[in-house]
């Protein structure tokens, strides 16, 4: 007498399982999404760090070749200098004057061909998102030629990544440019040191 095995798999879920994988799927969204947003904020903020930092030595570097002076400055929505406090495109720097996280921009004065000087857009950095650039003096930055010097002596770039209102946290999601006479740039990891007048 032989006996018929007849084999029955089932490749679906019971709701039970269901329910349970969820809860699990869950609960890890829940506990690593602060860890994620720490981490988003840390490589946007590294990143327009990086950006800033190129710029400036960009700019240092058009200066020595061209032998004319560059300026770095705050830019509006059509891509022009702009000292006078505004609202960003994107709205969400407000109308401080001291924060170029609206964009900025490097410009060379060129001479035209019937001989008017106009200031030419070498480079434009678009909004900054999530990240507001704090600067003390909100002027723009010339680097001269011959040596790439900067007029006003040192400057200071302070980036803060708009995540948390822990102190802790702020404390490390800020990265501070500071730029010297010689215009030499440094990155520090944290907010800018306070200069004490003596």
């Amino acid at each position: 007498m032989r006996c018929k095995l007849s084999l029955t798999t089932s490749f679906g879920f019971v709701l039970a399982e269901l329910v349970v994988v969820l809860a699990i799927l869950a609960g890890l969204a829940v506990t690593t999404f602060p860890a994620l947003s720490y981490w988003l904020a840390r490589e946007r903020l590294d990143t327009y760090a990086q950006a800033l930092l190129a710029t400036f030595s960009y700019a240092r570097s058009e200066a020595l070749k061209r032998g004319v002076p560059v300026t770095v400055c705050r830019a509006d929505e059509r891509g022009e200098c702009s000292v006078s406090a505004r609202v960003c495109s994107a709205n969400e720097h407000g109308t401080l004057a001291d924060d170029w996280g609206c964009g900025y921009a490097v410009f060379v004065e060129t001479i035209s061909a019937v001989g008017e000087g106009f200031q030419q857009a070498l480079r434009v950095q678009a909004p900054l998102e999530g990240v507001t650039l704090q600067v003390k003096n909100a002027s723009p930055l010339w680097f001269t030629p011959p040596v790439g010097q900067i007029v006003g002596g040192f400057r200071s770039f302070e980036l803060v990544a708009r995540f948390s209102t822990d102190s802790n946290l702020s404390k490390r999601l800020r990265r501070c440019v500071r730029i010297s006479a010689g215009g030499r740039t440094r990155l520090i990891n944290g907010p800018c040191p306070v200069r004490v007048a003596s």
